[in-house]
């Protein structure tokens, strides 16, 4: 349902813009005026919506996204960064008291890496420096740890300063699975857990190996992470999404709970294992 509201909100605020004027025929920079609403996310109290607006800039020829605040009462609604680039992802902390999200910005090789910002407001600060980027992630309940989705960097790409020197090498083909919408091309990159502690800035790798782990969710009382893989002797060749649990520190060994032999929808597609609140059952969709 607050999907659905900002969804409406975001034609109901284009609408409001472009008829304000004289009605007339649409133009092409018309449609640069309309604000993409996007990735609401509740406060722990309810009380308050960090979400999403994305513009087109066309004098930059860019479309820059950043975070927005609103209160659940409309007595506020204000930008909480600025910048050219994507900010996305915003995810509040279960105390409240922060919100993270993933963005380029200050990365040479437009990596997505992990942000953080008070809700009171401030400067945000840069959690990871990831080789690779960081595709998703998801709080620990008490707040104190963020398990990452980070995907392996490309082997072709060159230093920042060695860009304008180097010829990129050619593209060698050596899996099934060769290319992504919006990734491209993946040679030996794959998407695997690490745990962040936010005391120490610490990070350390759950999972490797030559297949995809995403979706990660802390159990409710934070010593379990349930997540989605596709395994097996050629994980390429397959459909077959599968859950399972892991412990998070760095010498846990993850342990399978599902095993389903038929193709499943991409996880993304779908949704994430959802835990109980009382931590005794998981959430799923299959097929």
């Amino acid at each position: 349902m607050l999907a659905r509201f900002f969804l409406i909100l975001s034609f109901f605020s284009a609408a409001l813009s472009l008829g304000a004027e004289t009605r007339r025929p649409l133009k092409p920079e018309d449609f640069a005026a309309i604000r993409d609403v996007d990735e609401p996310n509740l406060s722990p109290d309810g009380q308050s919506v960090a979400y999403v607006v994305g513009t087109v800039d066309l004098k930059k020829d860019k479309q820059p996204k950043n975070l927005w605040l609103a209160k659940w009462d409309d007595s506020e609604n204000r930008a909480l960064t600025f910048g050219d680039n994507a900010q996305t992802h915003p995810r509040w902390s279960p105390d409240g008291k922060w919100i993270a999200f993933l963005s380029s910005r200050t990365d040479e090789s437009d990596n997505d890496q992990l942000w953080i910002l008070s809700s009171a407001g401030g400067e945000a600060e840069k959690l990871t420096t990831e080789k690779g980027s960081v595709d998703d992630f998801a709080w620990s309940p008490e707040s104190k740890r963020i398990v990452l989705v980070v995907h392996d960097p490309d082997p072709r790409q060159p230093e920042a300063k060695e860009k304008e020197k180097k010829t990129v090498p050619p593209i060698v083909i050596d899996r099934f699975q060769f290319k992504e919408d919006i990734t491209g091309y993946l040679t030996n990159r794959w998407s695997h857990l690490k745990l962040l502690d936010l005391a120490s800035r610490k990070i350390e790798s759950l999972t490797s190996g030559e297949h995809d782990d995403g979706l990660p969710s802390f159990s409710p009382d934070g010593r379990q992470i349930a997540f989605v893989s596709k395994r097996g002797d050629n994980a390429d060749r397959t459909e077959n999404w599968d859950i399972y649990l892991i412990e998070p520190k760095a010498s846990a060994k993850e342990r399978q709970l599902t095993t389903t032999l038929e193709a499943d929808a991409h996880p993304e597609w779908e949704s994430a294992p959802a835990w109980s609140p009382d931590g005794k059952t998981i959430a799923y969709i299959h097929g």
